[in-house]
Parts: C-alpha cells; structure tokens; sequence
C-alpha cells in the first residue's frame, strides 16, 4: 500500500514538473518570437503594460494562499501527507510564510530594492 501511494504521488510530481516546463517553454517560446518578429522598442510597452497585470496576479496567488492554507492543510491531513501536530505547526506559520511572500514580492516584483539603492545614491 505504503509502495503504490509512493509511486503515485512520485507520478503526480513528475506530470506537475513536466507541464510546468512546457508551460515555461511555451512562454519562453513566444517571448522570443515576439522580440524577433517585433522590434524592441514595440515589445518594451508591451512588458511594461504586462508587468501591471503580473503584479496583479502575484498579488491574488499570495491572497489565495493565504486564504486557502488551512482547508489546504485539512486536505493534506485527510490524505495522510501531514500529521495533527504538523497541522497545527503550519497553520501557524501561515501568516509568516505569507509575511515572506510579501517581502519577496516587494523587493524582486515591485524592485523596491533598486529603487531604495537609487535614493541612497540620490539618483532618484
């Protein structure tokens, strides 16, 4: 039993990493076929007007974790992934992880970093 449920969660990890380089291949794919049909000067509004909607979406998957966590920590409970006592010391860290997610969030997506160096060096 302990074999096969091995086995099929080693499956699953595998279908989810291999969908998830063809999603990265595909985006790479046309990212690449856009800057070489288009100019750059056309493709760089183009990021920009898209770096909006990918702050936007960052932002609600760091909202649905939040959110989601304890009913996904029920479910993986009941699948027998995680004990009682693993339960109660994750759902406590929800709000750290999501505090992490945040900080990450705003230093690398909205390049808070940069543009506190830029003040530092008063070149804002």
């Amino acid at each position: 039993m302990a074999a096969s449920n091995s086995r099929s969660r080693r499956r699953g990890l595998l279908a989810f990493s291999v969908v998830t380089m063809l999603l990265i291949a595909a985006v790479g794919i046309g990212l690449w076929h856009v800057v070489a049909v288009d100019s750059l000067a056309r493709v760089g509004p183009a990021v920009t007007r898209l770096s909006a909607l990918a702050s936007v979406v960052r932002g609600v998957l760091i909202l649905s974790v939040a959110l989601a966590w304890p009913r996904l920590l029920t479910w993986l409970q009941k699948r027998g992934s995680i004990a009682v006592s693993d339960r109660a010391v994750l759902l406590a860290a929800r709000w750290r992880i999501v505090g992490w997610l945040l900080i990450i969030e705003l230093l690398l997506g909205q390049q808070l970093l940069s543009h506190v160096v830029r003040a530092w060096n008063g070149s804002a």
